[in-house]
């Protein structure tokens, strides 16, 4: 009986090897596939987990019931490596992450995490480091590793049942205790626990004649092994996913500079790119030189004054130096300071004075430092007559007081009129003719401005354009002369800018400067640098003068307000800047949110899977085998996860092979059985024992005797 029931066994598992080859059924393996994942899950739903029976006292041998720990490790191992690895990665990455960022980078920022993952280290290649990836490839080697553990302690748990059922009726054991086919699926699918083990026992469970008939154990071991290969293979293509949209690039990070510790001082590194007044070369208004015995009441900028004394004035505005600088930083072209344009929340644009050369951005931004500005708002003077003959003006303006009188006298040679800045009171229309009061309001200031447009006479304005008045009389020549008077009211401002990548802004609100301080911005006014701005606003203009008036009105205003800030520069000192970011360059590493969640969450559940398992098989007892330390269910599980107990239990002439975890414990022999492949009865071909001996005087066996498995 015993060598019928071995020579079947042989011969159905020579029948199952005949099977399509592996090439084969990867190939047509897709197909399959999504129905073997179907059956599956309908199995897991209905009678996977259902009349699964723990080990109790039905045995009727008194002996004492034992679980190895052992047996509940590899889940805790599993467990361990899986959600400890999910953790490591997830606390990792939180730790590293940018909180803060520049509005630039916000696209890099969407729906994932950036980190640096060495912080202080970096440049602006884009190469980073990316620690968060080699973390997630570790866990996805392990992953596969641990499956044909976490089958081994399911293995255990078939194992009870199909022990237990010894115990049942008849009908049970029908239900849980597979066919010689069924046993040898259920060997691959715990003891190899693959892709192909899976196939192979997918499409034997779609066949519908042998579904009823299928063992209960070959079900419940099935939709496991699919259930942590599923786990087990989506980690690895969330890995894969992962590894494709990570990505790095350079990160730009700010840190504030503070102030040094223990002084009020700021620190070294603060730049100093403010502006305030030298009140060394400032020290405030000067009196206004009349050319006589004594100076007039009237106050003027503090750096107009004499060579000589009030008798016999040689007025002159500064030194040779900062008068230079002053010309060259009004037509702003200084290599010390710049005029820029910011606009105050209420929209005025105000011209501010910065330095000529700021720190390098790429080290040093958002600098917010104290400085001054100017803001102009002109309207064309209307109203005014031409051409009078009996007072020798070209025009004269009646709304001042004294009135405005732009006149040929004194011009016989030469078709030259005036060009001037005429600063008056806006209350009164009083000219200030020798100065301002010291009790005056001068901010704001007004002041008309008078520009000769006659070298432009290829372009005529029209006398009803408002502001502009064209002049046909000439004392010599015959030459047209275009006259523009505008009345312009400046604001003098102390500001707050901040400069970030070159770029200026305003911080808080402007405030109005003082009375010292406004006399120190209006350098160019009532000096001898009134006639540099003269120069210079004619020379800024007479190209624009086809605008429209109020175009010209408005670029006459800009001209204004930055030539009048740059030649009071000067007159400042630099300071220290309120607050400034260096700049630190890094490369960042980017991990979408949908990648590295979805690789979390399975890493999280093949964890709590494997410590499901764990406890699952903890519940299980077995009575030990009298005298050998085993268990009978440690013997049951080999018999499902490793052939050598099957052939050791065949093939073996030791007694204790079958109830043994040490299952070949014979000694080598020069005289020993072997396994060859031959005839059987009937024709077939299968294993048979056969025994060799090996020749004194040759490395050679031969074959004494064979005969058939019994």
């Amino acid at each position: 009986m015993r060598r019928k029931a071995v020579t079947t066994v042989i011969e159905e598992h020579v029948r199952l090897s005949s099977r399509p080859s592996t090439p084969e059924i990867i190939k047509c393996l897709w197909e399959p596939l999504l129905i073997v994942i179907s059956l599956s899950l309908s199995r897991i739903l209905t009678s996977a987990f259902l009349d699964m029976p723990s080990l109790s006292s039905k045995y009727s041998t008194p002996h004492d019931y034992q679980h190895p720990d052992s047996l509940s490790m590899p889940g805790i191992a599993t467990f361990i490596a899986s959600a400890g690895i999910a953790t490591a990665l997830l606390v990792w990455l939180w730790t590293k992450r940018i909180t803060e960022h520049p509005a630039s980078e916000e696209h890099f920022f969407r729906n994932a995490i950036v980190a640096i993952e060495r912080p202080g280290v970096g440049d602006n290649t884009g190469e980073s480091f990316l620690y968060g990836l080699a973390i997630a490839s570790i866990a996805s080697t392990i992953v596969p590793i641990c499956v044909p553990l976490l089958m081994g302690m399911v293995a255990y748990r078939i194992a009870a049942a199909w022990v237990e059922d010894r115990y049942e009726p008849d009908t049970r054991i029908q239900i849980s205790s597979p066919t010689p086919q069924q046993y040898s699926l259920l060997l691959k699918v715990c003891g190899s626990s693959n892709l192909y083990a899976a196939y192979e026992t997918g499409s034997y469970l779609m066949k519908s004649k042998r579904y009823p008939r299928t063992a209960s154990t070959l079900n419940r071991a099935f939709s496991l092994l699919v259930i942590i290969l599923l786990l087990s293979h989506s980690i690895g293509i969330a890995d894969f996913w992962l590894h494709t949209t990570a990505s790095s690039f350079v990160h730009t990070s700010f840190t504030p500079v503070l102030p040094a510790q223990g002084g009020n001082e700021f620190d070294a590194s603060m730049p100093n790119t403010g502006s305030i007044i030298n009140e060394t070369a400032c020290p405030g208004p000067s009196p206004f030189l009349l050319g006589t015995s004594s100076p007039s009441n009237n106050l003027t900028n503090c750096q107009s004054f004499s060579y000589a004394s009030a008798d016999d004035p040689n007025v002159h505005w500064g030194t040779s130096d900062t008068f230079h600088e002053a010309v060259v930083a009004g037509s702003n072209q200084s290599a010390v300071n710049n005029m820029h344009f910011v606009a105050s929340p209420s929209g005025e644009a105000i011209a501010v004075i910065v330095p000529a050369t700021m720190p390098d951005p790429s080290d040093t931004t958002n600098i917010t430092f104290p400085t001054f500005g100017i803001s102009s708002q002109c309207q064309p003077v209307t109203g005014c007559d031409v051409d009078l003959p009996e007072s020798n003006s070209v025009v004269l303006c009646r709304s001042l007081s004294p009135a405005l009188n732009v006149s040929g006298e004194g011009q016989s040679q030469s078709p030259l009129y005036n060009e001037d800045v005429l600063p008056f009171n806006a209350a009164t229309n009083e000219r200030f003719l020798t100065g301002y009061p010291a009790d005056s309001a001068i901010n704001p200031f007004s002041a008309v401005f008078v520009l000769n447009f006659h070298e432009a006479s290829n372009i005529r304005k029209h006398n009803a354009t408002p502001g502009w008045y064209l002049i046909s009389r000439a004392p010599v020549s015959s030459t047209t002369s275009q006259y523009f008077i505008g009345s312009c009211q400046l604001s003098m401002y102390e500001v707050n800018v901040t400069e970030t990548d070159g770029r200026y802004s305003l911080t808080g609100d402007p405030r109005l400067t003082d009375f010292n301080t406004t006399s120190a911005l209006l350098a160019a006014y009532q000096t001898t640098l009134t006639p540099e701005m003269v120069t210079y606003l004619h020379s800024q203009l007479e190209t624009s003068i086809d605008l429209p008036s109020e175009d010209f009105v408005q670029l006459l205003a800009r001209n204004i307000s930055a030539s009048s800030i740059g030649y009071a520069s000067p007159l400042m000192q630099r300071t220290e800047s309120y607050s400034a970011d260096t700049v630190l360059v890094q490369t960042a590493s980017r991990y979408p949110l949908p990648a590295l969640a979805t690789f979390l969450t399975c890493l999280y559940l093949y964890g709590l899977l494997s410590l499901g398992f764990s406890l699952w098989v903890g519940t299980s007892r077995s009575s030990e085998l009298g005298g050998t330390g085993v268990t009978e269910l440690e013997v049951a599980q080999r018999f499902l996860t490793n052939s050598a107990a099957i052939v050791a239990q065949h093939f073996s002439d030791d007694e204790k092979s079958g109830t043994s975890t040490d299952f070949f414990n014979e000694k080598e022999k020069e005289s020993a059985e072997r396994l060859d492949i031959g005839s059987l009865s009937r024709g077939t071909i299968g294993l048979r024992r056969s025994r060799y001996r090996s020749e004194d005087d040759s490395s050679e066996l031969s074959l004494l005797s064979s005969q058939l498995l019994p």
